[in-house]
């Protein structure tokens, strides 16, 4: 209960916040250019792991490389069953905890 709680104010105060106009850095050819990008379905577009950095790359390959690593049992074990209510039950009872000692606002 104090989860959804704290989801539902977190979310309310999300929706209020005033987002100002900024000025868009790149020229208006850039500008299409990146949109023409973005609509190509075989080209992804992402941002780096870290820094200010975009990474291009052909959509084949990127689907390809991310199945190689989710298929490399070295980093990634598949699950027996599903864990989402066991993390569920956990993260409530941490969330509780915290805001029985008051370390969080109801």
């Amino acid at each position: 209960m104090a989860l959804e709680s704290y989801l539902e104010r977190t979310k309310h105060d999300i929706a209020s916040v005033v987002f100002s106009d900024t000025k868009d850095n790149l020229t208006a050819k850039q500008r299409q250019t990146l949109n023409t990008l973005r609509a190509n379905k075989r080209v992804n577009l992402k941002r780096a792991d870290k820094g200010t950095t975009t990474v291009v790359m052909d959509t084949f390959n990127k689907i390809k490389e991310g199945n190689e690593q989710v298929s490399n049992e070295k980093f990634y074990i598949p699950l027996s069953e599903p864990i989402v209510s066991s993390t569920t039950t956990k993260v409530e009872a941490i969330v509780n905890a915290v805001l029985k000692e008051k370390h969080i606002d109801p």
